[in-house]
C-alpha cells in the first residue's frame, strides 16, 4: 500500500474519531449530570451497568445520525422503514448505515486499494441497503396478506358470537403477530382518540399497502353506510382472499422452474469467470488492457441485465 492511501486512512480515522469523541461529550456529559441528580429523589432509576451501557450506545447512534446530513430524505426513509417493519428511526439507520459502510471501506483499504474501496461503497450504500429493505417489505406484505384470511374469520366468529366489530378487531390486534397484529392496534388507537374509520382505515392502508387490504377496507366502509350483515361480509372476504392466495401458490409452484434458471444462467457466466480466473490469472487481462475489451464488458453488463429483467418479467404473474 503507498503513501496516499495510508494518509487517507490516517485522514479518516482522524475525523471520524474526532466526531465520535465532539458527540460523545455532547450526548454523555449534561444528561449523565441531570440523570445523577434525578437518582438522589427517585433511587428507581439507578439503572444496571449493563443496562446503562445499552442506553449509551443506542443515544449515541440517534445522536450521530442526527449530525447526518440525509434529513432532507427523513420523510421518504421513513415510509420505507415503516413499510419494512424496522424498528429504527431514520437518523439511527442512516448512522447505523454509515458506521458499516466506513468499516468496510477502511477494512477494504486495508487489504486492496482505494478503487475497490470506493466501488464496495457505492455496492454498499445505494444498493445493499435497498435490496434489504425491499426484501424485509416484499415478507411483511406477504405475511400481511396470509395474516389478514386468518384475522377476517376470526373477527367474522367473533361478531357472530355478540362482540362488536371494534372488539373483534381488538382481539385480532391481541392475538396476531407482526404486521396485522400491531397495525390493527395502532389503528384502534387512532379511531379511540377521535379519529375518523376513514381517515384511520387510510393510514393503515398506507402502512401496509396491499391489494386485498385494500378491498377488505373499501367493502367495510360502504358497508358501514351501506348496512347489512358484517359478518356474513367478513367470511366472504376470507374465501375470497383465500382462493387468491392458492391460486398465488399454485402459480408458484408452475413457475418455479423458469425462477430458478433465472438464478442459473445469471450466475453461470460470473461462476465461470471466477473459475478461469483462478485457474489462469491473465486470462482476462486483455479486457481490463485494451479498449476494445472495455467496450466489451460495458455492453456485456448491459445485456447481462437485461437478460435477467426479461427472464424475470416472464416468470412473474401478477393474481
Amino acid at each position: 500500500m503507498d503513501m496516499v492511501n495510508l494518509l487517507i486512512i490516517g485522514i479518516l480515522f482522524l475525523l471520524f474519531f474526532t466526531l465520535f469523541i465532539v458527540i460523545g461529550f455532547m450526548m454523555f456529559g449534561k444528561k449523565k449530570r441531570i440523570h445523577n441528580r434525578l437518582e438522589d429523589y427517585f433511587p428507581n432509576l439507578k439503572q444496571k451497568p449493563e443496562q446503562e451501557q445499552k442506553a449509551m450506545l443506542n443515544e449515541f447512534v440517534k445522536k450521530l445520525g442526527e449530525y447526518l446530513p440525509w434529513q432532507l430524505f427523513n420523510r421518504k426513509w421513513e415510509k420505507k422503514l415503516i413499510l419494512a417493519g424496522i424498528k429504527l428511526k431514520v437518523n439511527e439507520f442512516m448512522a447505523i448505515r454509515g458506521l458499516v459502510t466506513i468499516i468496510i471501506f477502511t477494512l477494504l483499504m486495508l487489504s486492496y486499494n482505494i478503487w475497490i474501496a470506493i466501488a464496495s461503497i457505492l455496492i454498499v450504500w445505494f444498493w445493499l441497503t435497498h435490496v434489504y429493505i425491499k426484501i424485509k417489505t416484499k415478507r411483511r406484505l406477504d405475511r400481511s396478506v396470509t395474516q389478514l384470511a386468518a384475522s377476517l374469520g376470526t373477527m367474522a366468529n367473533a361478531m357472530r358470537a355478540g362482540f362488536s366489530f371494534m372488539q373483534a378487531m381488538q382481539m385480532v390486534a391481541r392475538e396476531m403477530p407482526d404486521p396485522i397484529g400491531p397495525e390493527f392496534e395502532a389503528t384502534i388507537k387512532e379511531i379511540n382518540l377521535g379519529v375518523s374509520y376513514e381517515v384511520a382505515f387510510d393510514r393503515l392502508l398506507e402502512r401496509l399497502p396491499n391489494k386485498d387490504l385494500e378491498m377488505v377496507i373499501s367493502s367495510i366502509l360502504i358497508q358501514r353506510t351501506s348496512g347489512g350483515n358484517l359478518a356474513v361480509l367478513l367470511e366472504t372476504l376470507r374465501d375470497t382472499i383465500n382462493g387468491r392466495l392458492r391460486v398465488k401458490e399454485e402459480v408458484k409452484t408452475l413457475t418455479a422452474q423458469g425462477r430458478i434458471s433465472t438464478w442459473i444462467i445469471s450466475l453461470l457466466p460470473i461462476g465461470l469467470a471466477l473459475i478461469i480466473n483462478i485457474i489462469h490469472p491473465t486470462f482476462f487481462d486483455p479486457l481490463f488492457t485494451h479498449f476494445v475489451g472495455w467496450i466489451m464488458l460495458f455492453f456485456g453488463a448491459i445485456f447481462f441485465v437485461l437478460g435477467w429483467i426479461i427472464i424475470r418479467r416472464i416468470v412473474q404473474i401478477e393474481v
